[in-house]
């Protein structure tokens, strides 16, 4: 298949719209999702995913997904804020997969914030939702061990390695990644 390059020199709604119904038109040529990595985008994303026809439909939803778990684990408070912004003023959507992020996105803004006391089966669900997310990427996750009193680590190893501690007794989460 012959690939075309779209020319930009911002990435805005419009030049994404032409990316995503071009299948076989590209952005950069590597790590192409990166770009998307943006809130101000929300609104195209949301429209692309919601449009079935949309060629790189599932490929854009990975990339909100990965965009998600990165804002609050890689990027801190501000990443969750920046979510916690983002999904603000938004409807529950009703289209599945817009209605999955809404969900996911509710649920790791919530792992942030600690609940009290909570279990190993939920403490593993954190850590599944923190590390890998729930479209795009795939890998093991290594089962929480007692890495300090009252802490389960738990462990993915991909390109690079990340760990999740969860406090069973007041339910807070670190993020650390390992490169």
């Amino acid at each position: 298949m012959a690939s075309r390059k779209i020319e930009w020199d911002e990435i805005t709604p419009e030049v994404i719209r032409e990316w995503a119904y071009d299948e076989e038109a590209y952005l950069i040529s590597q790590d192409e999702d990166l770009l998307l990595y943006q809130w101000e985008l929300l609104p195209v994303l949301l429209e692309l995913i919601a449009d079935a026809h949309c060629p790189k439909r599932q490929w854009i939803y990975f990339a909100l997904c990965q965009l998600t778990r990165e804002s609050v684990t890689r990027r801190g408070k501000a990443g969750q804020v920046a979510l916690s912004n983002a999904i603000s003023s938004l409807e529950p959507p009703t289209e599945a997969w817009l209605a999955d992020w809404y969900a996911y996105a509710q649920r790791v803004l919530g792992h942030m914030q600690p609940t009290g006391r909570i279990d190993r089966e939920t403490a593993a669900h954190m850590a599944k939702d923190l590390l890998l997310g729930v479209a795009g990427r795939v890998g093991d996750i290594t089962a929480g061990s007692e890495e300090s009193p009252g802490w389960l680590r738990f462990t993915l190893q991909t390109s690079v390695t990340e760990h999740i501690d969860v406090c069973l007794a007041t339910g807070d989460v670190q993020y650390t990644p390992w490169y």
